[in-house]
Order: C-alpha cells, then structure tokens, then sequence
C-alpha cells in the first residue's frame, strides 16, 4: 500500500510537532476512505490507544506511547489547520479530512505508479519501497490469494495478521473486536468535564457526554456549554454547594433544560443586614450614630 498526500496537506502540516505529523499520515491518512475522505467508524475502527501506537517513540531503548491527553493535544493541532473535522458519533471515533484527496484510490489517481503485482513465490513475500514523501521503507506483503495486506512500516510493536487486520504484540487489536466498553470523549467536553463543579454521589461521565453530544446536534456549540459550566461552578462555589449533593449531575445540566444556558447569577449580599461581616470600627460606627440620634430625637 503506497500512502500519497497533496500539497496542501503537505503545507498545513508543515512547522506542527512531529507527533501530530505521525498520527496524521501514518494514524489517519493511510485508512482514509477514498470516497468519503473519512477515517474511522465500523470499518476501520480507530481509538486514542491505537493513535499513540502509531506515535510511539524510543526512550532509553524501550517504546513509549503518548498518553490519552497527548494524543488528544495533537488532534487538536491537527483540527486547528484544518486537516481534520470530528463527526461526532456515539459508538466511533470517526474523523473527516476535508483537504485529502478523495475519489479515487492514490493508485487510480496516479498512472505512474506500477500497479501492483502478486509474487511468483506463492508464500509470504514481503518486498520494500519508499515512501513517496517520507523516505520511509514500507513493505508491501502478498499472500497465497495475491491480496494485498498492510504493513505497519518499521514500527515493532505493531504487525499485521493474516486476516489483514493491524495487531499489537500483546494481542490487542485495535480495528476489530467488540463495542468499545471505554468512551473516546471529545477534546471540548474533556475541558467542561474539568471545570465542572463536584458532587457528593454519583455522576456518570457517559451520561453527560450523551447529553453533550445531543445538544451539539441541537445546535448548541462547545464553547457556549463550557462557559455555562464555569459560571455554574463559581455560583456552586459561593453557595457553599460545591461537593454536596445538591450539584446538579452533568447529564441533567447538559440535558433539555440546557442548565448551561442558564445566568447563574450571584447576588452580593448586603452588608448592613449581616453585622457579623462588618468590621469592629463600623459596628462601633452605627452603636455611636444610633447613640446620637436618639439624642436628637430628645
């Protein structure tokens, strides 16, 4: 399989760190959907694990994969040039490249390119070519049926199994397998998820999420929910609510009543009527004109 990517492409991704590159070409691009320009969903499956997989580095002469937060940073680079767009979805991690090419396969596109042959030997023949823009050797398997399977390039800790799914070492497959039983949650809600006030009892990330993403349909955007929870969590906190269990749960605040909407307006108190949150020299103030005017009055 022979990954091309366009100019465009080429210049958005220029100057973003390096991680944010890998996980675009070698995480997203290379499973794209020609006639969709989307990655991701039922078909290939794609989750934050498999992504840092994909970015994985050489420390001290072991691999260490980004966490979870580092590969959601990078999508987030990603998102903020313009190279990818999250479809939101309940069940997938789903993205939209919308400066791919799509259409056609690279190979279609591309009359130049040799098209690919099965090998005389009828066994596992694994043969290497460049990358186009990489450098990076790629190997290309033919199996007995002459079909072609995916490479995961160099990276070790990551093969291809007969059945042509990507697999890691440890016999975790990141494509196939049952519904996830984790949440990918977006980068936004991840961001109103930590501001948003605790309670006692429970509150169900999943739940809330849910709610998220139905309002999101609605119309409602991120940011307008992110700042409906910061004031909510300010009028917690000087209600002396916070931690208790009269914090509303996120899935009733992000529900139909959009509680994030809402002003959460907090009232100054008046300082007169609480004598115990004046000072000493004004309390003593009001005794010595309470004093004098009942003087006057005779």
């Amino acid at each position: 399989m022979i990954t091309q990517w366009n100019d465009t492409e080429d210049d958005l991704l220029q100057g973003l760190p390096l991680r944010a590159q890998v996980i675009y070409l070698r995480g997203l691009r290379r499973y794209m959907n020609y006639k969709t320009g989307v990655v991701g969903g039922v078909d290939r499956r794609i989750s934050l694990t498999m992504l840092g997989e994909v970015a994985c580095e050489e420390f001290n002469r072991k691999l260490q994969s980004p966490t979870k937060d580092g590969v959601r940073s990078s999508l987030e680079q990603l998102k903020r040039v313009g190279l990818i767009e999250r479809v939101e979805d309940k069940d997938y991690l789903i993205f939209f490249l919308p400066k791919a090419t799509t259409n056609n396969s690279v190979q279609n596109n591309n009359p130049t390119t040799t098209p690919q042959q099965p090998h005389n030997n009828p066994t596992h023949n694994p043969t290497t070519k460049p990358s186009k823009h990489t450098g990076i050797e790629e190997e290309q398997h033919t199996h007995q049926d002459g079909a072609n399977l995916e490479s995961a390039l160099t990276t070790p800790h990551i093969r291809i199994t007969d059945n042509g799914y990507q697999e890691s070492i440890k016999g975790v497959n990141p494509f196939v397998g049952k519904k996830k039983s984790k949440t990918d949650y977006s980068a936004e809600f991840d961001e109103a998820w930590s501001h948003y006030p605790k309670r006692s009892g429970d509150n169900p990330k999943s739940k809330a999420f849910k709610a998220w993403n139905a309002r999101i349909s609605e119309g409602a955007t991120t940011q307008e929910m992110i700042d409906g929870v910061i004031r909510y969590r300010a009028w917690c906190e000087t209600t002396g609510k916070l931690g208790t269990e009269k914090v509303k749960h996120a899935a009733t605040f992000f529900g139909p009543d959009k509680g994030f909407l809402a002003e959460w307006a907090i009232s100054t108190p008046n300082v007169s009527n609480f004598p115990q949150l004046q000072s000493k020299a004004e309390q003593l103030q009001q005794q010595n004109n309470d004093v004098f005017q009942r003087f006057l009055q005779g």
